[in-house]
């Protein structure tokens, strides 16, 4: 992003626990440590205080929770704002933006607590067209993008997934992931009239046109995550699931399975983050009351969601 002149956080690239440690203090121990590699969306900790930056370097860097992605450390300035999930599509021409999604990583409602991989989004006409109008994500992201990959005779082809604060003074890209955004994907799509499989298809060979962006709903959509006790920690796993078929009956409602196995026809958990219960409805906070309605309608033992999914968007 340096090399390419795409706005973002002050940040330092830490190779020790000590570089780690200066670079917080530059930042009045107001930062995010960033684990430099895959950790299934767990390995940012987001830091307010000395102590916070030492228990965070000590969980990547030392006792190495998440393996080798804790070799080195990214260490950035926290900043304030909204977050916005921001989705790219590209053939090795083209590049154009998808709509908007917003996703809640944190564990608890009031936006503290351990990261996670995303306990819900929501996704909405209106949270694109102001995302869009208030910040120039095609200038300030995808050409700069575009010119730095040509100019290292790179030719990129699926989905770009920018993730960017909305501050006020400006967007602020956080980090670039290569794929879709989890739990984004869910309210995102849920608005796509389009044909998926023909439009990933396009992006491979090189056939991307515009009007293939432009079957987007209206409607809005919400997806609130449903977790097992003990995530984003060791989760406690084998309980079975009710409800999932009553939920599914409800009007506008889809639910995407993500640690679940069926057996002996009765459905179980097996993982952190088991089902995103999706809902679409003409407005966010419609969309809203579905979701939040299917979840009440499942049980296991120990699960637990956050209960302000789309208050942003309210």
């Amino acid at each position: 992003m340096v090399f390419a002149g795409i706005p973002h956080p002050a940040g330092r690239i830490c190779e020790t626990v000590h570089a780690a440690l200066s670079a917080a203090e530059e930042f009045d121990f107001s930062c995010a440590v960033k684990a430099d590699g895959l950790a299934l969306g767990k390995g940012v900790l987001l830091c307010h205080s000395e102590s916070q930056v030492g228990a965070a370097v000590q969980k990547i860097m030392i006792e190495r929770e998440f393996g080798s992605a804790g070799d080195r450390v990214v260490v950035q300035n926290l900043e304030k704002g909204r977050e916005a999930s921001i989705h790219i599509i590209a053939d090795g021409e083209l590049a154009f933006p998808l709509e908007v999604a917003q996703d809640y990583k944190n564990s608890r409602d009031d936006g503290e607590g351990l990261n996670t991989g995303g306990m819900g989004s929501y996704s909405s006409s209106r949270l694109t067209t102001e995302t869009m109008q208030a910040f120039s994500v095609y200038e300030d992201i995808i050409e700069r993008w575009r010119a730095a990959c040509r100019g290292e005779e790179i030719t990129y082809r699926g989905i770009l997934f920018p993730g960017v604060m909305l501050t006020e003074r400006g967007m602020k890209v956080l980090e670039f992931g290569v794929r879709i955004g989890d739990p984004e994907a869910q309210s995102l799509f849920s608005r796509f009239e389009g044909d998926l499989a023909e439009l990933m298809h396009a992006s491979a060979t090189d056939k991307l046109q515009p009007e293939m962006l432009r079957r987007w709903s209206n409607m809005a959509s919400v997806c609130v995550v449903v977790a097992s006790r003990g995530y984003p920690g060791k989760p406690d796993t084998g309980h079975e699931i009710t409800g999932i078929d009553e939920a599914e009956k409800q009007p506008g409602v889809q639910i995407f399975h993500a640690g679940t196995k069926r057996e002996g026809g009765k459905w179980y958990n097996t993982g952190g983050r088991v089902l995103g219960v999706t809902a679409t409805a003409p407005t966010v906070k419609e969309a809203r009351e579905r979701a939040y309605a299917a979840v009440g309608m499942i049980q296991f033992e120990g699960m637990w969601f956050r209960k302000n999914i789309a208050d942003d968007g309210l």
